[in-house]
């Protein structure tokens, strides 16, 4: 019986996780890429700063973009 191929356990992640980045100036023009992925509970996934985040979609903007900016520590997905 063959057994599915596992997943590589040392690849490292493509950029930096947003809470690892140093805090940006809010004032700064900054350019997301937010598509959304519905289904029966709505979700957001959203590219910025070279890292992409999944947000549920009862959160708020300014929660979003606080941890976008480095100022939240919020989990997201």
């Amino acid at each position: 019986m063959r057994r599915p191929p596992e997943a590589n356990k040392h690849v490292q992640p493509k950029a930096a996780r947003w809470f690892h980045l140093p805090m940006r100036d809010r004032r700064k023009p900054l350019t997301l890429t937010i598509s959304y992925r519905g289904g029966p509970e709505c979700w957001y996934e959203i590219h910025a700063r070279g890292s992409i985040g999944r947000f549920p979609g009862y959160t708020a903007l300014e929660d979003v973009m606080g941890v976008i900016y480095g100022e939240n520590q919020a989990h997201s997905e």
